[in-house]
């Protein structure tokens, strides 16, 4: 198998643009590298900016412990939070 179709943007791409995935059937992720970065880039850019929102308000001046609940707090439970 040199190609393979990419479950996001659909078009048939070569093997060596999927990353690996040792629990998948043919040993390749189903999306491609370019999918994924821009998985990962909107993410950042739409949740990851109020985590990190959240994270500079728990370390504000005023607020006390701020440092402990963060280390304490997991990243999922931000997000719960947050949405």
């Amino acid at each position: 198998m040199t190609k393979k179709t990419c479950c996001t943007c659909k078009e048939l791409k070569s093997i060596s643009e999927f990353g690996k995935d040792k629990n998948s059937k043919d040993g390749y992720r189903k999306r491609c590298s370019s999918c994924r970065k821009k998985e990962h880039h909107d993410y950042y850019h739409n949740c990851g900016g109020k985590e990190k929102m959240l994270t500079e308000k728990l370390k504000a001046p005023g607020f006390s412990h701020g440092d402990a609940i963060i280390k304490s707090i997991s990243s999922n439970i931000l997000r719960i939070l947050l949405v």
